[in-house]
């Protein structure tokens, strides 16, 4: 039914949206996987036709999808270009930290959390991730 839609009607960005939220009350995980795809190169194809502050968040929702899939590499290239249009943006920065550390990226994830903690130095969460991120660093230069 899925496919059909998407073959006949070729929606938008926002129909897929909604399509998706629907989808996800009654369709497995994996049924989704191809509108969920679908849905991230929407997103990526129009932050490259949108100005930089729009850009960034539909850069960031591309990220969140490729990251349901998993796609852990698609899910880093759309974090990256996130932050390249809205480089002062923090919630940005935060998110390609956390895809960072989820691939274990440990040495350029610390930076990013480094960036959020000189903004917001009393930010727990970034504190506590920024310790696990320094851990995963040195246990991962203890096994080279």
């Amino acid at each position: 039914m899925i496919a059909f839609i998407v073959r006949e009607f070729q929606p938008g960005l926002d129909s897929l949206c909604f399509l998706h939220e629907k989808c996800l009350q009654s369709c497995p995980a994996e049924m989704l996987a191809p509108l969920v795809s679908l849905r991230a190169a929407k997103a990526e194809a129009e932050a490259g036709s949108s100005p930089p502050p729009k850009a960034a968040l539909l850069w960031y929702e591309a990220q969140r999808l490729y990251e349901q899939l998993p796609d852990g590499a698609n899910a880093l290239r759309c974090a990256r270009n996130a932050v390249q249009c809205d480089p002062g943006n923090y919630d940005i920065h935060y998110h390609l930290g956390l895809c960072l550390f989820n691939l274990r990226m440990f040495e350029e994830a610390e930076q990013h959390f480094r960036w959020c903690l000189q903004r917001k130095p009393g930010n727990r969460s970034v504190q506590e991730k920024l310790r696990q991120t320094l851990k995963g660093r040195i246990e991962g230069h203890g096994r080279v």
